[in-house]
């Protein structure tokens, strides 16, 4: 499970061991944070909630800016399938992925 496991994150910047945490916003869509297990800091935040509510499969990635990357590498460790659809948040498309089985057990108590 995503929860104990450490990945290697390779940004555009370093790579870093991460592990992820799970999270909610406040109208109830999916939030995932990447702590970098070097130092157990807030590595960054791997959603964005565009206020609209999304499926209880789906979740919405932010992979521009500092984030690029994001959506490869939660494809390749198997968090996330194929983008559903694109959102628009101000100057960048947002993915809006669904969940893989394995994704949508992260989030369950």
């Amino acid at each position: 499970m995503f929860k104990t496991d450490v990945y290697t994150f390779d940004s555009k910047y370093a790579s870093y061991p991460v592990s992820l945490v799970r999270g909610f916003y406040g109208n109830g869509n999916k939030a995932v944070e990447f702590i970098d297990m070097d130092d157990g800091s807030q590595l960054l935040i791997a959603t964005v909630n565009l206020g609209t509510v999304n499926p209880p499969d789906m979740i919405t990635i932010k992979d521009y800016g500092e984030n690029a990357g994001v959506l490869k590498f939660l494809k390749e460790i198997g968090f996330v399938g194929e983008v559903d659809h694109y959102e628009q948040a101000g100057f960048a498309e947002v993915p809006v992925c669904r969940l893989t089985p394995e994704g949508l057990k992260f989030f369950e108590d």
